[in-house]
């Protein structure tokens, strides 16, 4: 499952970017940065890839040039591979 997670506690300016850039993503509001917090998010955009057995698998921090889509495709492909014991 892909979702995006805005840590923004302005719920109108968030639904205001999702609607301008066309999103169809589901985005989920974490208004207390509880999920945040959680796995440890420092400097934003973040990208968690989490396996099945719901641990992190990788991490893409901000936006990086030398990160490629198929590094980022190749993480989740990863992931979604795995077998949960």
């Amino acid at each position: 499952m892909l979702f995006a997670v805005e840590t923004n506690d302005d719920t109108s300016k968030a639904q205001k970017y999702i609607q301008d850039n066309n999103m169809t993503l589901p985005v989920l509001l974490d208004a207390d940065s509880v999920m945040a917090t959680s796995y440890k998010v420092d400097d934003m955009p973040q990208t968690v890839i989490v396996g099945k057995d719901g641990l992190v698998k990788k991490v893409f921090i901000g936006f990086n040039e030398k990160t490629s889509p198929s590094e980022m495709e190749a993480a989740v492909a990863a992931a979604m591979a795995e077998t949960v014991k």
